[in-house]
Order: structure tokens, then sequence, then C-alpha cells
């Protein structure tokens, strides 16, 4: 499949998502129109229940709309199979959540580690490397053989952003990251987040915190559903 020169990273046309059937149906995302360069910042703001996890969640692959045009780096995602959507999140999307996802009986490395095994395109070493390097980069080198029981709720951010930090990711996927940390550690991801992007990669964050918002270049607010306000903010 030939790719077009110089493509946006994401390049959303009249995006619509809805759940339920006929009988109930629940519209989250009414007419989406979004474009994100590549190593842009942006973050997304709005209510609760206004549809931002859901444009996050289809920008990342990992659920699909209802109507529009969605092209991930100049592919129409669309004509993706599963394996094939599985392949760009793996190898192209870093996320990191709110509840940090990281798995209980796994070490804080083994955890990094894990989604670069899954590649199944790197070596051992390499994998080592790469999870080193980004355990360094959050400052949780001391502490890649702790449990995530063992760690604190900013330690386990961080862990998770170094999981991200270690698939060299094109575009990271951040869903309300600082939400269960406290402004020490709020403030520390926050930062982690702006490193990823000045090292290339384009970053999405959806937060409830306009402070957190505006610190991002630039800043799209959803209401209902729709985009109703895409600014630069000033610095």
């Amino acid at each position: 499949m030939m790719k077009a020169m110089n493509t946006s990273l994401i390049d959303m046309r009249d995006i619509g998502k809805t759940y339920g059937g006929r009988d109930v149906e629940t519209r989250a995302l009414n007419g989406i129109d979004l474009r994100i360069e590549k190593g842009e910042f942006v973050s997304f703001t709005g209510p609760s229940g206004c549809g931002k996890s859901t444009l996050l969640s289809l920008i990342g692959l990992l659920a699909s709309f209802t109507s529009g045009r969605y092209r991930f780096d100049g592919l129409d995602t669309a004509v993706l199979d599963r394996d094939a959507r599985a392949r760009i999140r793996n190898r192209r999307i870093g996320f990191i959540f709110q509840s940090f996802n990281l798995l209980s009986g796994l070490t804080a490395a083994e955890n990094v580690a894990l989604p670069l095994h899954r590649r199944g395109n790197l070596g051992p070493a390499e994998i080592e490397a790469r999870v080193e390097t980004a355990l360094e980069k959050v400052g949780m080198s001391h502490r890649r053989r702790y449990l995530p029981s063992q760690l604190s709720g900013g330690q386990q951010q961080r862990v998770a952003v170094a999981r991200a930090l270690a698939g060299r990711p094109a575009l990271v996927l951040a869903d309300e990251p600082t939400g269960n940390l406290d402004s020490k550690n709020a403030k520390k991801v926050t930062a982690l987040l702006a490193s990823l992007n000045a090292e290339g990669a384009a970053v999405c964050l959806v937060t409830h915190d306009a402070g957190l918002a505006a610190q991002a270049p630039r800043t799209v607010e959803l209401l209902d559903g729709r985009m109703v306000a895409d600014q630069v903010n000033r610095g």
C-alpha cells in the first residue's frame, strides 16, 4: 500500500461513534474533524462523559468508529484487520493510563519489557538496553526489581511512562495520567510527557486539569461528543 508523503500522523474526518442498538443508542462522538501532526503535543479537555476517552481509544486503535474516516500516518485504518491494528499499537503507540495498568506479578523492569517481547523483532540484548535506558530516564533504575505493590502511585506511573518510552513510539496517548497522583508526582509525570514530546513523539493528553491542559501548546475542547474549541496556548 502506497503512503502519501508528508502526511499528518492523525487525520480524522467526520468521525462518529455510537454505542448500543436501535432501541437504545448513545452517540459518544459526532462529526469529529481532527488533524495532529508528527511531534505535536495536544491536550483534550471537557466535562466527564463528553467523549475524551472515547476519542483517545479511537486514535489508539483500541476501538472502531461508526462513521467517518481515520488515517494514521497515511494508512486508512478502516481496512486494517485486528492483527494489523495490534502491530501498530505495539510498535508505534505508547499508552499511559490513570490506573497505571501494570501487571502485579511482574517487576518494574518486566512490565517495561513485556510489550517489547511481544513485538517479536527485538533480541534480548536490545530489549534489556531499552528497558535500562527507559527506567533511568524516569528515575526508576533503582526500583527495577520491585513489584508494583512495592511502589508508590507516583513510582508506578513513572514505570508506566518508561514502558511507553521503551517502545520509542511515534504517538503517546495519556488518559488522565496524573489523576491518581499528588501535585508533586503529577508535575514529575507532566515533565516526563514533555520530554517524550521533545524526543519526537506526538502526545495526546486527556485531562480535567485546566492548568495541566494549558501546558500543552494546543488544546482541543469537547462537549457532548463534539469539538467545540481548538486553540493554541500561549506560553
